[in-house]
């Protein structure tokens, strides 16, 4: 099972450690059938940048889970109860950005007449002061969710670019969406692990777990 915290923000240190206890404590009752789980943590670089996200994601979280003090991008560590991954959302040369900036471009793909118009309304409604101007994820996340009002009115986000919003192929195709892919199925298991160990005995391919 994977737990995929994104919590709305990088300063909501605790929120995330009580919902990892939580978690914990339900996987060791009888009555929860699954027994193995990973925590993956989901941030935006933003405009700080990888580096200084991965940074700061140490500083918060490595006094609290064991074994992440030097953990980067798109890697794993074993922790005290479970794997613990960090991938964080970021592009360009500057490797800043959030995920609205890899989700645009297929929201625009889709429908890109009523994308074009939903940017042209923002900018020409906006005033300033407003919330969708604080920073440019916020106006991306405001023009994607008024272009796919039309399939989906009055929904937030989460439904106009979810399950029956953008068409699957632009999720299989987008280097993003592929790149998030491998870093959860690179998760490394640890009943995985121990059930390489004793194929490899035998001199088998041990087989592995995926999403």
């Amino acid at each position: 099972m994977f737990l995929l915290v994104s919590v709305g923000g990088k300063d909501k240190t605790q929120q995330a450690l009580q919902l990892m206890k939580y978690v914990d404590a339900t996987m060791e009752s009888d009555e929860f059938d699954v027994k193995e789980h990973a925590v993956a943590f989901l941030f935006d670089a933003d405009e700080d940048g990888l580096a200084a996200t991965v940074a700061e994601f140490r500083c918060r979280y490595g006094a609290y889970v064991s074994g992440i003090a030097d953990v980067e991008h798109c890697q794993w560590r074993q922790a005290e109860t479970s794997p613990v991954g960090l991938y964080v959302f970021h592009g360009g040369p500057a490797k800043t950005g959030t995920i609205e900036h890899d989700l645009a471009p297929m929201a625009q793909a889709a429908w890109p007449s009523r994308y074009t118009a939903a940017e042209r309304f923002v900018a020409n409604h906006s005033a300033a002061g407003d919330a969708v101007l604080r920073s440019d994820g916020r106006r991306l996340k405001a023009v994607m969710t008024a272009a796919g009002q039309f399939d989906h009115p009055g929904r937030p986000l989460s439904t106009v670019i979810g399950r029956n919003g953008l068409p699957k192929a632009l999720f299989a195709s987008s280097p993003a969406c592929i790149a998030l892919v491998d870093f959860l199925r690179a998760t490394p298991w640890p009943s995985a692990n121990a059930l390489g160990a004793q194929v490899s005995l035998g001199g088998q391919t041990p087989s592995t777990k995926e999403i």
